[in-house]
């Protein structure tokens, strides 16, 4: 009678339970499914659309870049020599300027790796969790599959975490040694091409310069040449028209005249563009107007080289900016070889952090730990 009592009241126990626990179930799912919904609506109003950019917008960016070139810079003072046409073009030339903010960002860069390489990282992580019912359990009787103990539960329903952790691995040291020695090439390469775009400038500003110089000589020249070479073609149209002389030589004549006024044409175009270029590596405005200094032939003596030609091949091997960043390229790829080869070698780990939990059935709610930890991926060695 008492055993069928036990049993009758472990049933009704058990039946019990479900009845209480699933309308909780049921709700926490309808709360769920509504946040989901609630979460999709809220993405789906955040999507993002293609926006051009508008005339007034271009129009205003165009106006902004164009004063930015030309800002800042010393105006045109007298005639210009050519010390002074190189020494603009080496600071207001935007090819230079680019050159070196590239090699400034560079220099940036490796203070960024030399800084990754020696300091450790310092994670803070902090959170709450909540859920809609208490996070309880029983035990259960393995051989007669029944509870043996009330359910019960350790842990709040709403908490909040924080920790503060300081890790330092011994390979990501090694990677970021190697990883400083390649930026570090990469700033000595961005030197060697800033080296090399000023050669570039200064060879084009010479070049420029005494093409301005010719133009500002001959131009005067050239423009009367090339009226008379015209109007010496028009006296032989009206000759040819008034049978002074015969077709053959008139035609002869003014085929000479012609190709004589398209060779005028072409050195009077190349003139009027020589002071552009100029103004242009000068980074001056084009419409700007200024005068070259024009040396007067006594002083124009062809200069002396005192070296011989193997001197000056071994000389342009050693100092070519161009050979010395391909030098710095070469380090990099051996130090890229050995970078690989010291994945292959597993991580030591060391780590220390201080951590803080609001579980109020928690006996120490703030601690501190401490510990080493050693990974390594096997398959690296395949790759």
């Amino acid at each position: 009678m008492n055993q069928h009592t036990a049993t009758f009241w472990d049933s009704q126990q058990h039946h019990h339970q479900p009845v209480t626990t699933v309308p909780q179930r049921l709700s926490g799912t309808k709360a769920l499914r509504i946040a989901v919904a609630l979460a999709c609506i809220g993405l789906a109003g955040c999507a993002v659309k293609p926006e051009p950019i508008t005339t007034e917008q271009q129009v205003a960016q165009a106006l902004s870049d164009r004063t930015q070139m030309f800002a800042n810079q010393e105006p045109v003072r007298g005639t210009i020599t050519l010390e002074e046409a190189i020494a603009r073009a080496l600071k207001y030339n935007l090819q230079q300027r680019v050159t070196l903010l590239e090699q400034a960002m560079e220099d940036n860069l490796l203070g960024v790796h030399n800084l990754d390489m020696l300091l450790p990282k310092l994670t803070a992580r902090a959170g709450m969790q909540t859920r809609d019912s208490v996070a309880a359990s029983s035990s259960k009787s393995i051989s007669s599959g029944r509870e043996s103990l009330e359910p019960s539960t350790s842990q709040d329903q709403t908490t909040r975490t924080a920790d503060l952790s300081l890790s330092w691995n011994v390979l990501d040291f090694g990677i970021s040694y190697f990883n400083a020695k390649v930026q570090a090439n990469k700033s000595l390469a961005a030197e060697e091409r800033r080296r090399r775009v000023v050669a570039d400038i200064t060879r084009q500003v010479r070049t420029a310069y005494w093409e301005a110089a010719t133009a500002q000589r001959l131009q005067p020249e050239v423009t009367t040449a090339l009226t008379q070479a015209r109007q010496t073609l028009d006296y032989a149209r009206q000759t040819e028209q008034q049978r002074l002389l015969a077709p053959v030589e008139a035609l002869r004549f003014q085929k000479n005249m012609l190709e004589m006024v398209r060779q005028l044409e072409i050195v009077d175009s190349d003139l009027v563009v020589a002071k552009s270029r100029l103004a242009a590596l000068m980074n001056l405005p084009p419409s700007s107007k200024f005068d070259v200094v024009v040396p007067s032939e006594s002083s124009l003596v062809a200069p002396k080289i005192v070296y011989s030609l193997d001197d000056l091949e071994n000389f342009s091997m050693v100092k070519r900016p161009e050979v010395r960043e391909e030098g710095y390229l070469a380090r990099n790829s051996v130090l890229e070889t050995r970078k690989s080869l010291l994945r292959l070698l597993p991580g030591v780990s060391l780590f220390a952090g201080v951590n803080s939990d609001s579980n109020s059935y928690l006996v120490n709610q703030q601690w501190a730990s401490a510990g080493v930890q050693v990974s390594g991926n096997l398959l690296n060695v395949l790759s």
